[in-house]
């Protein structure tokens, strides 16, 4: 009996050891000012502090929520600006981060038109905006990608556009950013309404077509201002995409069907993300062609319209 005991324990404890570490992701609590970091009950800055965190502390990422991330702080569960996240340890590798450092790396904000560029809480066009700086603020590349980068400037931390930052002071020839092309598709192929302000009863410069290859000065919010046939003015957001409709048959191009669970509509958007406006809603088992794939999602053609649809309502074999 007391042997059965013995066994019994020994593997409880092994369980519990294989519960605390299994699914460990490595990501690190950042504070931009040493302090320590509130872990609060829900994604609200007036929910209840249930821990702190402070710099350096592992953290096991259970979700994100726009500006907020769902962690696991040892015995903790809460939830933490995601600005406050970062997937290096900043103890370990302070010049990548936020520490005194000889190897940290300074960067200039730069946009086309020597604005303001958006800084927002996680590396995408659907996170939300934490600030914008201006054009020549100076800030600190924490990490560096090809599309975007984690910078801290002043108290703040986030995400901005690779191409909106430079190494060379603004002002110079080597600094100006480089301009961002983008291309219309509106939701039923009618054309869409170029205005001269950021309002929808703004009058309307000009009307462009679906494929139109535009150049995109500055985004802010829902808006953003473009260039196109040597006239500028203001286009919704929601009506640009980064692929040219019609451009993407290829020979690795393939025909599926839509499906999911309950038989019910399965929902195409501009981008790779729920976060995406939705450009129409297609029936249970609709034929359509897949161009590309990028990050779970398929870039699908069905008709008139082009847009995404996560892989996992899609299949080969017609429902």
């Amino acid at each position: 009996m007391k042997r059965r005991w013995i066994r019994t324990a020994m593997a409880a404890l092994t369980l519990t050891a294989c519960l605390c570490t299994t699914g460990a992701l490595g990501e690190y609590i950042l504070s931009p000012n040493s302090a320590p970091v509130n872990v609060r009950a829900s994604a609200t800055k007036n929910s209840k502090v249930v821990d702190l965190a402070v710099t350096g502390t592992e953290v096991k990422v259970l979700g994100v929520e726009g500006e907020w991330t769902h962690v696991k702080v040892g015995d903790a569960e809460g939830y933490v600006k995601t600005s406050f996240i970062t997937p290096t340890d900043p103890l370990k590798n302070p010049g990548n981060n936020t520490g005194s450092s000889k190897t940290q790396t300074t960067v200039y904000i730069v946009s086309p038109d020597n604005g303001s560029v958006n800084i927002r809480a996680g590396a995408g066009e659907n996170n939300p905006v934490i600030t914008r700086a201006a054009s020549g603020t100076p800030a600190t590349l924490i990490t560096g990608g090809s599309n975007w980068s984690r910078i801290q400037t002043g108290d703040t931390v986030g995400y901005v556009r690779s191409e909106f930052l430079s190494q060379t002071v603004p002002g110079t020839t080597a600094a100006k950013a480089k301009a961002v092309t983008k291309y219309v598709q509106s939701v039923n192929s009618a054309p869409v309404n170029m205005r001269a302000e950021k309002s929808r009863s703004s009058r309307v410069v000009d009307e462009l077509v679906t494929g139109t290859e535009v150049t995109v000065l500055s985004s802010d919010g829902n808006w953003s201002e473009i260039s196109v046939a040597g006239k500028t003015g203001y286009i919704m957001n929601l009506y640009l995409t980064d692929y040219k409709a019609g451009t993407y048959l290829t020979e690795d191009s393939y025909i599926a069907y839509t499906t999911s669970p309950n038989g019910g509509k399965v929902r195409m958007r501009y981008g790779a993300g729920t976060g995406y406006h939705i450009v129409t809603a297609l029936d249970f088992g609709t034929r359509v062609t897949v161009l590309t794939h990028v990050q779970g999602w398929a870039r699908v053609r069905c008709g008139n319209y082009e847009g995404f649809i996560n892989e996992k309502y899609l299949t080969t074999e017609k429902p």
